[in-house]
Formats: structure tokens, C-alpha cells, sequence
């Protein structure tokens, strides 16, 4: 949706600069101008820095739907956080960050952190990356059907838009 709204924000403006930009028909200039090299228009030099706003994913990074084929593995995943939650009254006070679905849904990828880490977060990691596409690093390891990789240090998430 943002990046729907980014492009057509950028042609609307674009066409506003050739509007006010372009030359009468009954005008004509005293010499013609001089071109070795055709100036890129407003369109093209907006759609570069559009290009600019694109998420990066990491090369080697894998979908969240591929992660429970790489168990026992060091990957990195990438996706949308569907659903965010601490739970500080369970024990080890984890918070979930379950990618690509929400819990109940075992087709999920949860990052787990522990309490004993949240303390190397800025913000709470519940709040911090609610919606957003991110990836993260880590080993998997499948608990109670779901695919999760236990997260220590912010390092390991990154957010991709």
C-alpha cells in the first residue's frame, strides 16, 4: 500500500513539473537548444529515487515459508510480523514475533525472545517490529509445530522497509 501511495504521489508530481515547466506551441524560441545529451525528465529522476525506497532483502535471505525445511540450520528469514506479544507472566517472560501468520497457525516462524535479552532492546521488540518486514538470523528449531529461531541480540533483526 505505501508503495502505491509513493508512486502515485510521484507521477502526480511529475506531471505537475511538466505542466508548469513546458513550453506554449505558439512561442518559439530565437534559437533551438542545444542537446549533446538528452536531460533525463522529472518522471525518470523520480523514478530513481523512488527505486531508492524499494525494501532490501538480503540475497541469501529465505521466505518464512521456507524455514521449517532448514532445522538445525543458521538461516536468515525474511517476512511480515502477523502478530506480537510479551508474556510476562509465563516463565522465562518470552515475547513471540511470529512472522508470516499468527499464533495458533503452526505454518508461523516465531522469533523467541527471552526475558533475560529484552534488556538489549531500545524499544519493546513487541511494539518495535508489530507489522513490519524484517528479517531475521538464527538457528531454526521447530517447537510445538511451529518453526522458530530464539533471538539474543537486536543484531539479529533487521527491519526491510
Amino acid at each position: 500500500m505505501k508503495r502505491i501511495v509513493i508512486v502515485l504521489l510521484v507521477i502526480l508530481f511529475a506531471l505537475a513539473l511538466i505542466g508548469c515547466t513546458s513550453t506554449p506551441a505558439l512561442i518559439e524560441p530565437a534559437e533551438p537548444p542545444q542537446q549533446s545529451t538528452p536531460a533525463p525528465s522529472p518522471v525518470d529522476e523520480l523514478a530513481l529515487q523512488v527505486e531508492e525506497f524499494e525494501p532490501q532483502i538480503p540475497s541469501d535471505a529465505i521466505d518464512w515459508t521456507e524455514a521449517g525445511q532448514h532445522v538445525g540450520q543458521v538461516v536468515t528469514i525474511y517476512g511480515t510480523v502477523a502478530g506480537a506479544r510479551f508474556v510476562s507472566g509465563s516463565n522465562g517472560q518470552p515475547t513471540f514475533i511470529n512472522i508470516g501468520v499468527d499464533h495458533p497457525n503452526q505454518n508461523r516462524v516465531t522469533a523467541v525472545i527471552w526475558g533475560e535479552n529484552r534488556g538489549n532492546f531500545s524499544q519493546a521488540p513487541e511494539i518495535m517490529y508489530r507489522g513490519r518486514t524484517i528479517t531475521v538470523t538464527g538457528e531454526v528449531y521447530i517447537f510445538d509445530g511451529a518453526a522458530n529461531i530464539e533471538v539474543t541480540s537486536p543484531a539479529q533483526i533487521q527491519v526491510i522497509e
